[in-house]
């Protein structure tokens, strides 16, 4: 899960900026960018 606490820049997820305070559930592959950092997300099965 991702939630935005109301940050100034905002998280964006896949492109799309969070309403705050609203969670979102994490898949395989997402991208989340907060403000410049933009990081992929992988779940790797043990």
């Amino acid at each position: 899960m991702i939630v935005d606490k109301g940050s100034s820049n905002g998280t964006h997820l896949n492109g799309q900026r969070l309403v705050p305070n609203q969670p979102r559930v994490l898949r395989n592959g997402d991208e989340i960018r907060l403000g410049k950092l933009i990081a992929h997300i992988y779940f790797k099965s043990s």
